[in-house]
């Protein structure tokens, strides 16, 4: 499962600048000698990008 919030502004250049929150849920069940693993990944980034 995953879930994100994101602002971003893009220049008419093409440069832009995106933030926002990012969270995903990882369920692993019967992998190799694990039986069930649940992993949490949660927190803010920040990206520059240039769209061409």
């Amino acid at each position: 499962m995953a879930c994100s919030a994101q602002l971003g502004w893009e220049s008419p250049f093409g440069l832009g600048f995106e933030a926002g929150w990012r969270s995903y849920r990882i369920e692993l069940e019967a992998f190799d000698d694990i039986d069930l693993a649940v992993i949490y990944i949660k927190g803010p980034y920040a990206a520059l990008n240039y769209h061409f």
